[in-house]
């Protein structure tokens, strides 16, 4: 199995490259096409199995790369296996997005070279950590609570700020973190947010004989496949014109991992359909936009299938010019 794989245009290699790089100085193996295949292997085979087998799949996306049926395919797969981080090293419209990706919230990558401190890169590596589990950017089963300036509110605290995966902010968590000189276990609240903070009595330095407490502050990391709103989380998926009619069964991630949801037949794009109990623990629910995938390519028998339905030419409602 490989750590990541990099699915990029072809003819786009040389301005993927400085991500393959940046990743493996990071001590990531990720699959980088021709590098990765020994002679002799199919190279479809070889592909097939590697992004089906990866622990993240990195889309680097631009409108060229967007319009090629490989990267569409290999983007898609990492989609529905949860693990589907996209990157944008161009300015991407809602038109060059395709349908299955729509609301997919990808990384501002545009003008990374390879430097450790692009911001983009820093917020891929913050999702490949909750992806991966690695335990933060130190790599360790600790994490560490990063101290920040001056003090919180109270007379003597001292205020700390911890990252924590969407998962964990949305269900609660116990993470082992190292504060100071000592290594406790933090409890993250389900329903916390960027900015929650959790009290620590006791825990503080030393003021006037007296153990101060500590503020630990809450940054939570954005998780390309949901939107949280309150208690609810939303997610969006994509279907095939079958599944829409016939109604369908189909595994989609929640938080925490995979679920199934029913599809009634006659979906239309637009339609929400809940999940009750899939949000905030004890809390909230998940709500699924459905988004209608047409196939890729120019589809002969779909068109002759339209032709002959009585309803195809029956406009949906949609706003007209007034005047004239």
């Amino acid at each position: 199995m490989v750590d990541l794989f990099l699915s990029y245009a072809r003819d786009e290699r040389a301005r993927a490259s400085p991500l393959k790089e940046a990743l493996e100085r990071r001590g990531f193996r990720p699959f980088f096409d021709v590098e990765r295949i020994d002679g002799g292997a199919e190279f479809p085979d070889v592909i097939d199995a590697a992004v089906k087998s990866a622990k993240a799949v990195i889309g680097v996306w631009s409108p060229h790369a967007l319009s090629r049926p490989w990267v569409k395919r290999e983007c898609r797969i990492g989609q529905l296996r949860g693990v589907l981080i996209p990157v944008a090293i161009d300015a991407l419209s809602e038109l060059e997005v395709p349908a299955e990706f729509f609301g997919t919230h990808y990384i501002d990558l545009r003008g990374f070279t390879g430097a450790d401190d692009h911001e983009g890169f820093q917020q891929l590596l913050r999702s490949l950590d909750r992806l991966l589990e690695r335990g933060g950017a130190s790599g360790g089963d600790d994490r560490n609570l990063v101290q920040s300036a001056g003090t919180a509110e109270e007379d003597g605290a001292a205020s700390y700020r911890i990252v924590v995966t969407f998962d964990e902010a949305v269900l609660g968590a116990v993470n082992r973190v190292k504060l100071a000189d000592q290594t406790i276990d933090l409890k993250i609240p389900a329903g916390v947010d960027t900015g929650s903070r959790i009290r620590l009595r006791g825990l503080g330095p030393m003021v006037g004989g007296v153990k101060t407490n500590v503020i630990v502050e809450i940054e939570v990391t954005p998780d390309p496949g949901f939107r949280r709103e309150g208690d609810d989380v939303r997610s969006d998926l994509s279907i095939s014109l079958k599944e829409a009619m016939d109604g369908a069964r189909i595994p989609v991630r929640a938080p925490g991992g995979f679920v199934m949801l029913t599809v009634p037949s006659n979906s239309n794009r637009g339609d929400v359909l809940r999940l009750r109990g899939k949000g905030v623990k004890d809390k909230g629910d998940l709500l699924v936009r459905i988004q209608l995938a047409l196939p890729d390519r120019d589809n002969a028998d779909l068109k002759a299938l339209l032709r002959s339905w009585p309803g195809a030419d029956s406009p949906p409602l949609r706003p007209t010019p007034s005047g004239g």
